[in-house]
């Protein structure tokens, strides 16, 4: 693939190849026909010397030539002239070369037109006169014919002259541009150079200043680089957090392993049956939370129209048995129903946590509710709340709400949480994420 450079070059530089055979052509249109008229006025003026000096004497034509003329006959080394004097209408030659053919005379007493003479194309004059005398006139004719070479020769000096200006001319322009399209481009070098000058951990915002047409291009880069940084820095908190929320039920599972081992007792395997399962119930929830950290495109197949109104009644059927096992009474009130655009096992799962939370803190009967409106879910429950993350809380229950809160922003969304008595959280999705299904 070309570059930009060589793009511009092309579609600057090709149309001087057309152009500059137009403008060739005519220069040698122009060239031609000024070393033609030039010649021709030297011819006429020829012509018209001799003409002046016919004169009618006794009823015959009588030539008398100048000097003057017969020098501007003459004064050409590399030409041939040939010239005749002879009677109108009937070409009889008073002097000069014979065989000079006659013109056909219109309205014009002057012609002027290419011939071909003992071989040779010629320029030709013909110019028509008469003679007067008190008793008489006769009409007669003047007849120059040249060769070409002198003509030939100024009208390729000439043009060589013009050719090698045009050629200057277009490599001036060539050249500068050349520099031109450098100077322009040199602003997306120096983006270039300033971006591979960076580290991989170094994403902060480009600052170079760029014309008007790249700072689309520095703007995307620069949102790139902000995407990228709140993804590494995910990728960073989930890494922490799984350090972090394995390393205590770890020790404590190994601490009870060894105290077992040490009393020679038989270790409580329901209770390290119940800590396995923490453990992966546990891990399930990081792998979650390092998926949701990954932010897909606007155009992830995963991403559609999801109905709020069916998620909540999916997250009643999927946790209905579990809540009420556990005492909490769990329902679904719809004031309003919506759609908007986004993952739909994701936003299940989101709910899925916040129901586990009332599930894991319920202390006797509890009632949940999950309520749907316009833009946003509302769980509530008037049991113990969802607790503030404590140190001595449970590493999957510390884990819930954060699940749901990078769920949320996946959904450029947000929370409202009130973790008091009869706590509320509230999901609130972004008007731009209403669907044209929604009412």
């Amino acid at each position: 693939m070309m570059s930009l450079r060589q793009r511009l070059l092309m579609f600057l530089l090709l149309p001087l190849i057309p152009l500059s055979a137009f403008l060739i052509a005519m220069i040698y249109w122009a060239i031609r026909s000024a070393t033609t008229e030039s010649y021709d006025r030297v011819l006429e003026g020829s012509a018209l010397a001799i003409a002046d000096r016919v004169v009618l004497e006794n009823g015959s034509l009588v030539v008398d030539l100048p000097y003057a003329a017969l020098q501007m006959l003459t004064n050409s080394a590399e030409d041939r002239v040939f010239y005749s004097v002879q009677k109108w209408p009937s070409g009889e030659v008073v002097t000069g070369y014979r065989n000079l053919p006659l013109p056909v005379f219109g309205e014009s007493n002057t012609i002027l037109r290419q011939i071909d003479f003992r071989g040779e194309p010629m320029r030709m004059i013909a110019i028509r006169d008469e003679a007067l005398s008190y008793s008489a006139s006769q009409e007669f004719v003047v007849l120059i014919a040249e060769t070409l070479g002198q003509r030939t020769n100024v009208l390729q000096l000439y043009l060589r002259y013009a050719i090698l200006a045009f050629v200057v001319g277009v490599l001036m322009i060539s050249l500068l541009t050349l520099y031109a399209v450098n100077f322009g481009l040199r602003p997306l070098r120096n983006l270039a150079d300033a971006v591979s000058q960076r580290s991989e951990r170094d994403l902060r915002a480009i600052r170079r200043p760029v014309p008007p047409e790249g700072q689309p291009l520095v703007d995307e880069i620069n949102a790139l680089f902000g995407r990228l940084e709140k993804t590494l820095n995910s990728h960073r908190r989930f890494v922490s957090n799984t350090a972090h929320q394995l390393r205590t039920p770890l020790a404590e599972l190994k601490t009870e392993l060894e105290v077992a081992s040490m009393e020679g007792t038989q270790p409580d395997l329901r209770g390290l049956s119940k800590r396995i399962d923490h453990l992966a119930h546990l891990v399930q929830q990081m792998m979650l939370l390092s998926r949701v950290g990954v932010q897909p495109s606007d155009r992830d197949d995963s991403f559609g129209a999801v109905n709020l109104e069916e998620l909540a009644q999916k997250a009643v059927e999927d946790w209905s048995l579990r809540a009420y096992r556990a005492g909490v009474d769990l329902g679904l009130q719809v004031e309003a129903g919506a759609s908007v655009s986004g993952h739909s096992a994701l936003l299940l799962e989101a709910l899925g946590n916040l129901i586990d939370n009332i599930i894991k803190h319920a202390r006797g009967a509890t009632t949940a509710t999950i309520t749907v409106r316009q833009d946003r879910l509302i769980v509530t429950d008037d049991g113990a709340g969802f607790r503030a993350k404590g140190p001595s809380e449970p590493s999957v229950q510390r884990f819930g709400l954060s699940i749901v809160e990078e769920i949320m922003d996946l959904h450029k969304g947000w929370i409202e949480k009130d973790t008091g008595k009869n706590a509320q959280v509230t999901l609130i999705f972004p008007a731009a994420a209403l669907t044209e299904d929604s009412p």
